[in-house]
């Protein structure tokens, strides 16, 4: 359909007929690649979410813990989301007088992202770009990056193996409390807590 297109809207330029072959020649005619790039660089969308806890305790000592698992792997190729999370809290009362109590909660998340720079690198762009006759894979299976094939615009499955676009967070939200009754109607209390945030983003580009 592209190539009879395109050789229609030449026939209506009033192209002869050795500069359309030239034309079609130059837009890779003969070649036998016939993709769908836009159903290249898009997929079926997936999320998984898995939580579990656990709880217990006697008259002295609770617990709560739970650990959370989440992995989407969006529509667009090289758009993936992981995150594993977990919680502790402990409350232990001492004796009758002090308490004591520690909150912890993690989560370390690995997000991928596909490029949003020039030269047509984001691959939604590239697939309305690329024509049909650029072959996406070599004949061994390996994805083509050939400056021949793509002079112009990249191949985005050439992009996702060899650069790379991450963003790494790990977040911790922390508390520990005591609390001492000094008389019937009187408590003194003492609080602390850690927030600790690191975001790492690593970016390569071959």
């Amino acid at each position: 359909e592209y190539f009879d297109l395109t050789r229609e809207g030449l026939v209506n330029a009033g192209a002869t007929q050795s500069q359309i072959d030239a034309t079609l020649n130059s837009l890779g005619f003969n070649n036998t690649a016939n993709e769908d790039w836009l159903d290249n660089v898009t997929r079926q969308g997936t999320t998984q979410n898995i939580n579990v806890s656990f709880s217990g305790g006697d008259a002295k000592t609770t617990f709560y813990t739970s650990g959370g698992y989440f992995n989407q792997k969006a529509v667009i190729i090289g758009s993936d989301f992981k995150r594993y999370s977990g919680n502790i809290n402990i409350k232990h009362k001492a004796n009758d007088k002090l308490s004591l109590g520690v909150n912890l909660n993690g989560s370390f998340s690995k997000q991928l992202s596909p490029f949003n720079a020039g030269a047509f690198r984001n691959p939604v762009l590239s697939g309305f770009f690329l024509r049909p006759s650029q072959n996406a894979y070599n004949t061994d299976g390996t994805a083509n990056n050939s400056p021949a094939t793509f002079n112009q615009v990249y191949n985005p499955i050439g992009i996702l193996e060899v650069d790379r676009e991450a963003l790494n967070t790990v977040k911790t939200v922390s508390s520990f409390t005591g609390e001492y009754n000094l008389l019937r109607n009187l408590k003194f209390t003492s609080k602390f807590g850690v927030d600790y945030l690191l975001i790492e983003e690593d970016t390569y580009r071959n």
